[in-house]
């Protein structure tokens, strides 16, 4: 079994029709494939899951839920004496949803340390797989200390930690903090500011020559889920808590460098530093100036007093709001 289909929305987004398209052949069709053949001597029941079901993908719920529906059938079958074999695929290259990816949303998957698989590749080890006993295996080319380092810090990762030990990087700071900390006060920012450049570039699958860092990020063409993304890889770049407002509260790349360098906690500047004090204050004046007139709805502000209580997808559904209140001002 190797159909399937996606209809991506975030969480608060999706309904009932988004997850019945999805789950129809992932579900049903697995399901049908179990009864009419449960009285057979099959020589395999394989079914082509999907890692969204291990590792979760942003905007993806549903078929995320319809792959573990696959994987929960083959233990099933397994305990009724049958044969059965689920395979979670990480993204394949020239053949599959993957490779009708745009460009951009490719070297997202590379961008977080995730190779494609070469469909000979792919065959190799499916031929593999077919000699083992196993229920479920997961199949990804992945770089596990890149593909940590993006994982959000307050997210449970004690199942990836069973997979890679992450002693090696948990001690030593964020780099880009480092980098913050070891330049000269009056050229931290143009530092940053390149910095974030590169960063949201590749959130958006954009060039960093693209990033203008006075236009905004809705102009920009940043969706929620994008929002997310950025909020989650300055949390883990610069090793601080990110407010999960910020995509709005400070819209541009100009807005978050004037907000970073007065949040961090930085040491004092490098000996030969003549305008640190200066830069600092004004700093200040712009981080203030910088910051958008309220613009949230009624349902945001209402959501923006439980912030605690908000998840990934909560958050994404208020910045899609936020975003979009946002470029409606401006139009």
């Amino acid at each position: 079994h190797a159909a399937g289909v996606i209809d991506d929305a975030i969480v608060m987004g999706q309904t009932w029709e988004h997850f019945e398209t999805v789950m129809a052949p992932k579900v049903m069709g697995t399901w049908l494939l179990h009864e009419q053949t449960q009285d057979q001597e099959l020589d395999y029941f394989v079914c082509f899951s999907s890692v969204s079901a291990l590792v979760g993908s942003p905007g993806q719920a549903n078929y995320a839920a319809a792959n573990a529906f696959m994987d929960a059938l083959t233990s099933y079958r397994q305990s009724l004496g049958l044969r059965a074999l689920s395979i979670n695929w990480g993204p394949w290259s020239q053949s599959g949803m993957a490779a009708a990816l745009q460009n951009r949303e490719q070297a997202r998957w590379a961008s977080r340390g995730v190779s494609l698989i070469d469909p000979q590749q792919g065959l190799s080890i499916l031929g593999q797989l077919l000699a083992t006993d196993a229920p479920q295996v997961a199949v990804l080319p992945v770089d596990w200390e890149r593909y940590l380092s993006q994982v959000p810090s307050d997210l449970d990762l004690s199942f990836l930690e069973q997979v890679v030990s992450l002693a090696s990087t948990a001690a030593q700071p964020p780099q880009l903090w480092l980098d913050l900390q070891q330049t000269p006060a009056h050229k931290r920012k143009p530092l940053l500011t390149q910095q974030l450049q590169n960063l949201l570039a590749k959130v958006m699958g954009l060039s960093p020559n693209q990033i203008n860092p006075q236009r905004g990020f809705a102009d920009l063409g940043m969706d929620s889920l994008m929002a997310v993304e950025m909020r989650n890889l300055l949390q883990t770049n610069l090793g601080c808590a990110v407010p999960t407002t910020l995509a709005f509260d400070y819209p541009t790349v100009e807005a978050l460098v004037d907000y970073f360098l007065e949040t961090l906690e930085l040491e004092a500047a490098p000996s030969g530093d003549g305008g640190a004090t200066r830069d600092r204050a004004s700093t200040t004046s712009r981080a203030s100036a910088s910051r958008p007139p309220a613009t949230q709805s009624s349902m945001a502000a209402e959501l923006l007093n439980n912030l605690d209580d908000l998840s990934a997808d909560d958050l994404a559904n208020l910045l899609a709001q936020e975003l979009s209140t946002i470029k409606e001002e401006k139009a």
